[in-house]
């Protein structure tokens, strides 16, 4: 049976794993996207990130508390009602006090798979 082409996604913790000192909820898993994922994203503690380079475009807009995002030199600071863009092959670091929450959408939705596939997981 296939899901109905508009739908509630509910916020509950199904697909909530850790994320360094916080969790990301990919409430999207609910829609059987492929293509598109979203969530929530909180920081429980302070949080500086290990750089990582982004295998896919990402957005996040913030919630409550602020996301400083570092890259290549460049350093950007989104607060409350703020939104963030990242790159897909940006190489950067994520920061945000204990407390902030972001919603976050990105492609492609099966990232993870698609590293694994490529020996790079």
């Amino acid at each position: 049976m296939s899901l109905p082409p508009i739908q509630l996604v509910p916020e509950d913790d199904t697909h909530r794993a850790p994320v360094g000192t916080g969790f990301a909820n990919r409430i999207s898993k609910h829609t059987g996207f492929k293509d598109l994922s979203a969530g929530f994203m909180e920081f429980l503690e302070d949080t500086e990130t290990d750089p990582w380079t982004a295998p896919y475009e990402e957005i996040m807009y913030v919630i409550k508390g602020e996301l400083t995002l570092r890259s290549d030199g460049v350093e950007i600071t989104a607060k409350e009602g703020e939104v963030a863009s990242v790159e897909k092959g940006a190489t950067l670091t994520y920061q945000a006090p204990a407390g902030t929450k972001l919603f976050f959408s990105l492609t492609p939705a099966d990232w993870q798979e698609r590293l694994a596939a490529e020996g790079k997981a």
